[in-house]
């Protein structure tokens, strides 16, 4: 399909699915480990009357939009599965969660899709097809636990006394240039709890209750944030949330953008200008020193900012309001391209 027709269809579609109401939807998360087991009660408070959540072991031939997530594997064949099983008007995107690594894969789903949310911007040009519309920039968020879940567990471990050893809990993955400092940081530096796990055995943490992690999180006032290349992760989120004091190092592109500078400084969120050991020790005394000055108050500041803005039910009304900005004519679909922009579909629009 040439790339004009490729927008009708997309415009088309999506403006046919919007003239009714609700607009019915159903997320596929592609991994057990980080999505908790039921978002209804958060997409039924969070996205109502205009969108409505279909789990997604029900019927999809009435589903209007499917939602997929990709850990960096080709999840292609299962798009095109359920492709099968539309008729009429259907749309699907994917949010790719580990662009930054295995383009090859990402790219396979991308093409596949109508709609190609990343979580990485710093690495996402490659993804612009002819045949998928950029939804653009969704960050991770936390959605290991459904909103009043993560609620309930915070105050019932509130009070926990919390220790002022460094929280370093991580899967260490061999490919990763984090891998030496995590060895380093677990032989040299013993006022850091350093809490690693295999890659292919992660029982360590994932197999703990949804209540046990949560607490493993508020036993500790600090983290070391190490990506894994430069990319925001999820334990940015999902530490907040507990009420802990970041340590970041400023490598993550994406960082400022989806934390701006200013809340950072709300926050007490420290930011580190290397990943030497002295370097991490230091910051790590003045993360504690931050955390006790800023008190429950500064540890409920930090839980409700996530609860309140980088939850699952969040990342999921931005992509659907997104595919919405299409189907209103708010965002403009083109096909564009130069030597500096790869040619493919482009939004013009609020992304």
């Amino acid at each position: 399909m040439w790339p004009d027709s490729r927008i009708q269809q997309l415009t088309q579609s999506a403006a046919a699915i919007f003239a009714g109401a609700p607009v019915r939807f159903t997320l596929i998360p592609s991994s057990d480990y980080y999505f908790c087991d039921n978002y209804a009660a958060d997409f039924s408070e969070g996205l109502a009357p205009v969108f409505q959540y279909v789990p997604p072991k029900e019927n999809l031939t009435d589903v209007d939009i499917v939602l997929l997530t990709s850990h960096a594997s080709d999840v292609s064949h299962v798009m095109w599965h359920i492709r099968r099983k539309f008729a009429g008007d259907k749309l699907m995107g994917a949010w790719l969660w580990d662009n930054h690594l295995q383009h090859e894969p990402n790219l396979l789903t991308a093409y596949a899709s109508d709609f190609v949310f990343h979580s990485h911007k710093y690495v996402s040009d490659y993804l612009i097809t002819p045949t998928s519309i950029p939804g653009g920039h969704v960050p991770l968020g936390c959605t290991q636990w459904q909103r009043e879940q993560a609620a309930i567990c915070f105050e019932q471990f509130r009070e926990l006394p919390r220790s002022d050893r460094l929280l370093v809990n991580y899967v260490d993955y061999p490919f990763s240039p984090r891998t030496q400092l995590l060895r380093a940081l677990k032989s040299q530096m013993p006022e850091a709890n350093v809490l690693l796990m295999a890659p292919n055995e992660r029982s360590r943490y994932y197999g703990k209750t949804r209540a046990e992690r949560l607490r493993e999180w508020m036993e500790h006032k600090c983290t070391l944030i190490l990506p894994v290349d430069r990319d925001l992760s999820m334990r940015v989120f999902d530490a907040l949330l507990c009420g802990q004091i970041l340590l970041v190092p400023n490598v993550i592109p994406d960082f400022d953008e989806v934390i701006p500078p200013a809340i950072q400084t709300e926050l007490g969120i420290i930011r580190l200008e290397g990943l030497q050991i002295g370097v991490i020790r230091e910051a790590a005394a003045r993360a504690t020193r931050v955390f006790d000055e800023m008190g429950p108050k500064g540890v409920e500041a930090r839980h409700r900012y996530v609860l309140e803005n980088h939850m699952m039910v969040h990342r999921v009304r931005t992509m659907l309001d997104r595919i919405k900005s299409v189907a209103t004519g708010e965002a403009r679909v083109i096909f564009d391209g130069n030597s500096a922009l790869r040619y493919g579909l482009h939004l013009k629009g609020p992304v």
